[in-house]
């Protein structure tokens, strides 16, 4: 016996709503192929970290879009054939995904402190003992110079914050393995005191601009060449790039917020109209 008035809204209605999941689940899989397949700038971040999250994060976006790519295809089989046992994998399934990013979202909550401490720590370390080491024979460190370059030209920083007897995020970079190798082979002043990813678009345009970025010659006691300095160096990128990474952080709280409040209410409402369309096959079944 088909379904008829309410149920055949819902029979349709849960087709629907898990057609878009089915979609959405290719999307996920493309994305997490990508990622594995041609990294880009994420692989720069993952350098940086000195970890492999770029592979990660590509990884878990295959497994998490091949896991809804099931939960689509249960929820529109389940639907259109009637049935009970593909609809109620579904309902189960979609609970533990549920349950699993509920979960999820308070530890982060939690260790969010501690995220936060080993960001900082690992970023610190690439820094000082990676950036600009032995390139042409160590992948690693190569990657990791990549990666700060890229990362302090996306983010318009330079340095880090901290530790290092001085507010001034670039001033970091005078305790670098990288800053003390260049030093001793050009001499005690024609050396950088940052690398040129330090500049601005601007300052990179002429050699004499970015000579006064990096220090290789003196901006009137501006940054970086003297320290403390008094006057700002306008073609020097200031913010250290800790403090970029948590603004941008910061800056997406919301719409991330939004969209975890807005998938969580679809699930519950997927969850909701499958055990509905469960008590309708039922109910018209034994009519």
């Amino acid at each position: 016996m088909a379904l008829e008035g309410c149920g055949k809204f819902l029979k349709y209605a849960v087709f629907l709503f898990n057609f878009l999941i089915f979609i959405g689940g290719a999307a996920v899989l493309g994305v997490g192929i990508w990622i594995i397949a041609d990294p880009g700038a994420i692989e720069h971040i993952g350098a940086m970290l000195q970890m492999n999250m770029y592979k990660t994060a590509g990884y878990l976006l295959i497994a998490c879009g091949a896991i809804v790519l099931i939960l689509g295809f249960l929820g529109c089989c389940g639907a259109i054939k009637e049935s009970k046992c593909m609809l109620g994998t579904f309902f189960a399934l979609l609970f533990l995904i549920f349950i699993i990013l509920l979960v999820g979202g308070i530890l982060a909550v939690v260790f969010k402190n501690k995220a936060v401490t080993i960001l900082k720590e690992e970023m610190s370390k690439s820094m000082l003992k990676q950036y600009g080491i032995d390139t042409a024979n160590n992948k690693t460190n190569l990657a990791a110079t990549d990666a700060w370059n890229a990362f302090q030209t996306l983010f318009t920083c330079c340095g880090m914050e901290g530790g290092y007897q001085s507010n001034s995020s670039w001033y970091a970079w005078s305790a670098s393995d990288w800053y003390k190798e260049q030093k001793m082979a050009a001499g005690s002043s024609n050396h950088m005191y940052v690398p040129k990813s330090c500049c601005t678009s601007e300052a990179l345009k002429s050699n004499t601009t970015i000579d006064s970025c990096t220090g290789k010659t003196d901006a009137a006691n501006a940054a970086p060449r003297h320290y403390p300095n008094t006057v700002k160096n306008p073609n020097l990128n200031e913010m250290g790039c800790y403090s970029a990474v948590v603004k941008t952080i910061e800056d997406n709280i919301p719409i991330v917020a939004g969209v975890g409040i807005g998938i969580a209410l679809l699930m519950l409402l997927a969850m909701i109209f499958a055990i509905c369309l469960c008590r309708s096959i039922q109910d018209d079944y034994q009519a």
